[in-house]
């Protein structure tokens, strides 16, 4: 079947300029789906234009590739809103999808048509992209003209009032970031997939517009950590648990998202650094409750657990990753539609992986021959043993705890205002893991592995069967069936107890297509 000519489309929010581009603005359904008939896309990549609820990125079908985009749209006294902007880069051709009022698009074929070079559909990606780009320096230079003159107002304006508005300024800044992270994503991924249509030149310019990306970034990232500080210092302790359910989901929607989008070597070695954290914490343990054995075990390994948290501390200060932390962040966007779950079983995967690598490592440089006192190291092998030999129903138990303490430690850390609560609430957790004899499946591992170098008579089989796998389910049961889900739907009942109390609001309806021009 042959593809229908351009005029059979509908006219309707259409923008021929140059032979090799076509603008739609507001398209409905129908336009969308010729428009797919006429270029030969697949249904899936058809079904993706226009969609908010998918993140930014490159999709590549044959000769034919999409590039999505998500462009600021700034109101001084409204939270920051982002439009799509789709372009479909083929061979000879390039075509931009955008919504009504987005100027980015006509901006930069403005641009790219008086430009005195070569109009190719690289060229014109190139400018949206540094359009997009440019939109988002500006809203940034607004930003910080703001943060200027909260900084220089004096104390005689109303406290409350300037709070509220570095806490909205604040929040802001954190959606700007999360645009810009995305736009440096979908030029990474050109990167390293690059289309034939585009050449070197055209490379080159996208990969410039990335690192002026990077750049602003940085930017962003330094003004909203001043921000934080600024809030601190006028509202002291007030306002450290001011974070409500829907908005603790939302960011740990968006921050799954990118995560899991950004699975890179990275999080081999946060791996890694993770599981030699929790074990630096049973060595901190061991040290304290080793020569107080006389106290009795159960009183030494309680004093022991007050130095347990350091490992934590380690963790979340040295930026490691732990297997456990993954059964919220990334869970909530899933759950949300905004990941996949093959990609949350990788990143699942490969962190246990490494952590159990890491703990490892640590144990097998600890345990050498003089490095540990024979009390410490007495204290490891008695461990080791008792998480080696438990019951499975207790163990199960156990293991759950471990997973609800730790998936409501990373909520805590979200919902916490300022370093030193958030400190404070990591180490209450890792006193109540250790002290409480919790089992986490990093730590036990970390714990039995140290105690099998240290001459302990356990099997590999024998940490297998007796801890590992119940280890691994308890974790995940207690960590996203007691604080996840518990949390997704508080965040869903709030929100929909918001729109109860909310007006209706007319909807506008689709434009419909006349029936004439629908038939040309």
């Amino acid at each position: 079947m042959s593809a229908p000519p351009l005029r059979a489309l509908p006219r309707r929010g259409f923008r021929h300029g140059s032979p090799r581009t076509v603008h739609l603005t507001e398209p409905s359904q129908e336009a969308l789906a010729r428009l797919g008939e006429w270029l030969g896309l697949d249904f899936g990549v058809v079904r993706q234009l226009q969609n908010p609820e998918l993140v930014p990125g490159v999709v590549q079908i044959r000769r034919t590739t999409l590039f999505r985009f998500d462009v600021p749209h700034y109101r001084p006294d409204a939270p920051l809103d982002w439009k799509r902007v789709d372009v479909i880069i083929a061979p000879r051709l390039a075509v931009t999808i955008s919504p009504e009022g987005a100027s980015l698009v006509p901006r930069a074929l403005e641009r790219w048509e008086e430009a005195h070079r070569p109009k190719t559909p690289g060229t014109l990606l190139a400018l949206i992209a540094a359009e997009d780009l440019d939109s988002m320096e500006k809203v940034l230079a607004r930003f910080h003209a703001h943060h200027e003159h909260l900084t220089h107002t004096g104390s005689g304006g109303e406290p409350l009032g300037r709070g509220e508005s570095l806490k909205r300024l604040r929040a802001q800044v954190a959606t700007l970031l999360l645009g810009l992270g995305t736009l440096n994503d979908v030029l990474d991924r050109f990167e390293r997939w690059r289309p034939k249509a585009i050449d070197e030149a055209e490379c080159a310019e996208l990969i410039g517009v990335r690192d002026r990306a990077i750049r602003n970034r940085r930017d962003a990232q330094t003004l909203h950590d001043e921000l934080e500080e600024l809030q601190e210092s006028i509202s002291g302790s007030a306002g450290v648990l001011d974070v409500e359910s829907p908005r603790i989901v939302e960011i740990a929607a968006s921050v799954g998202e990118h995560q899991l989008v950004r699975m890179t070597p990275a999080h081999a070695i946060s791996g890694i650094i993770g599981g030699m954290a929790v074990s630096f914490g049973t060595l901190a343990m061991a040290v304290v409750a080793g020569p107080l054995a006389d106290l009795g075990e159960a009183r030494a390994a309680l004093f022991g657990a007050l130095l347990f948290p350091i490992g934590f501390l380690i963790l979340v200060i040295g930026r490691g990753e732990l297997f456990t932390e993954n059964f919220f962040v990334p869970v909530t966007s899933v759950w949300m539609e905004r990941a996949r779950w093959r990609d949350l079983f990788v990143l699942w995967s490969t962190t246990l992986l490494f952590n159990l690598i890491g703990a490892a490592i640590l144990g097998w440089v600890m345990t050498r021959h003089g490095v540990l006192h024979p009390e410490p190291a007495d204290f490891i092998r008695r461990l080791a043993e008792r998480k080696a030999t438990t019951p499975h129903w207790p163990m199960f138990f156990q293991s759950v705890a471990a997973g609800w303490a730790v998936t409501l430690m990373t909520w805590l850390m979200l919902a916490t205002r300022g370093q030193g609560p958030r400190m404070v609430m990591v180490w209450c957790m890792g006193f109540l893991i250790a002290g409480a004899g919790f089992n986490h499946v990093v730590v036990a591992a970390g714990d039995i592995f140290m105690g099998m170098f240290l001459g302990a008579p356990i099997t590999l089989t024998q940490w297998l069967w007796n801890n590992f796998g119940i280890s691994v389910l308890g974790n995940l049961l207690g960590g996203i069936l007691f604080v996840t889900l518990a949390g997704y739907l508080q965040a869903h009942a709030i929100n929909a107890g918001e729109r109860r109390e909310q007006p209706p609001v007319q909807k506008p309806r689709a434009a419909r297509v006349p029936r004439r021009q629908a038939e040309a």
